[in-house]
């Protein structure tokens, strides 16, 4: 009887726990219907916004997730702005900017990444001869951009180019990728997933002591690199066949975008961190050991040695080459001091190297200052390398 008696009370808790899940599981589905028009029932997550088909991965045109909304060629939308069409409008230039997500933009209020904020900085100083499209995809690498531009970007005839990279991706234990082979399409058919998962997580990380959230990343980090083979596997500094990739997968990138009769403009990558460690605050310990962990091998040591190098050769080619340069790790410090003493500084990234408005802001100013240069040499808007 006592073990009959066990049981009915552990079935009515497991009992009780399916209940409490599928109430969260619903609540969640009616948070995302009523914030973002989220459908009660289907697969709702970040994959929705990216897709792979006959042109390659790439940011899935029409999707829509959360905040995050793309027009029917697979390009950001800018809240207000006319849709864009493949042929450009007479007298504009086009200017398409290429990188992954800090490009795509993460965590900036809707309208306030970089290129949309590009679009408004050139509509105020020009208004109606400029038009961005935000062609940044998240996961991108070089390869994949190289065969972007030659089979989709080029039919939308871009005067202009923007190129921001992500050197990082290329400490990844696997390196970008060079024989990429298309899919065949259509876009797969994503199954049904748990939407209090992703919600757990967010608030987990805004609602946990910074100082526990690090603890605990990096025990999982350094139980990683144990299992791998010890600090003996890791990189303390970037190997020199990564850099030397880097600048190959860049110069052929600048050959299609030349191929395309396109102006390039190069920029170089900002982070976060403070050259002084001495400096790093314990949000600044955590976003590292996040931004480790993203990739696996790299020391931290390795990943600020590559953002140097990386930036380095992006200076070198444009050099070599004659581009201009949008020097976004100079423009673009860890944090801002607003005016008056009294207010607390201003960060600008809401991570290791993702945006706030404010930072984005500080990047495209600098992209637009290119942008009006390079352009002021188009003796027609039309014109074409």
């Amino acid at each position: 009887m006592r073990a009959r008696a066990i049981i009915r009370v552990g079935l009515k808790w497991i009992g009780l726990a399916v209940v409490f899940a599928v109430v969260l599981e619903l609540c969640a589905r009616i948070d995302d219907a009523v914030r973002w028009g989220a459908p009660l029932v289907g697969h709702y997550s970040q994959r929705l916004l990216t897709v792979e088909d006959e042109l390659g991965i790439r940011s899935r045109p029409g999707a829509r997730f959360e905040k995050w909304e793309l027009d029917e060629h697979g390009f950001r939308k800018v809240p207000g702005a006319e849709p864009i069409t493949m042929e450009k409008p007479e007298g504009v230039v086009r200017v398409a900017v290429l990188g992954a997500s800090e490009t795509f933009g993460l965590f900036e209020s809707p309208g306030m990444d970089y290129p949309a904020q590009m679009q408004a900085m050139l509509d105020e100083a020009a208004p109606g001869r400029y038009q961005v499209l935000n062609a940044g995809c998240a996961g991108m690498t070089f390869p994949r951009f190289t065969r972007y531009v030659r089979v989709w970007i080029s039919r939308f005839e871009p005067d202009i180019v923007v190129i921001y990279p992500t050197p990082a991706a290329y400490l990844a234990e696997q390196p970008p990728a060079e024989d990429i082979e298309p899919g065949t399409g259509p876009p797969e058919d994503l199954p049904e997933n748990l939407r209090m998962a992703r919600k757990a997580r967010l608030l987990m990380r805004r609602f946990l002591p910074e100082g526990w959230q690090a603890w605990w990343r990096e025990w999982r980090l350094e139980s990683y690199v144990e299992r791998r083979g010890g600090d003996d596997w890791l990189w303390h500094e970037p190997p020199t066949e990564r850099v030397e990739l880097f600048r190959r997968h860049l110069e052929e990138l600048l050959d299609a975008i030349d191929e395309s009769g396109a102006n390039a403009i190069v920029a170089t990558h900002a982070h976060r961190f403070p050259e002084d460690r001495a400096e790093w605050t314990a949000a600044d310990k955590l976003h590292m050991v996040r931004w480790r962990q993203s990739y696996g091998r790299p020391a931290a040591s390795a990943l600020l040695e590559m953002e140097r190098v990386a930036n380095r050769v992006v200076r070198e080619i444009a050099a070599e080459r004659g581009l201009a340069v949008a020097d976004v790790a100079g423009a673009v410090p860890p944090t801002g001091r607003p005016t008056g003493s009294n207010r607390p500084p201003v960060p600008h990234f809401a991570d290791f190297t993702h945006f706030t408005d404010a930072g984005a802001r500080l990047a495209a100013a600098e992209m637009t200052e290119q942008v009006r240069s390079v352009s002021t040499n188009l003796s027609d808007p039309q014109q074409r390398r």
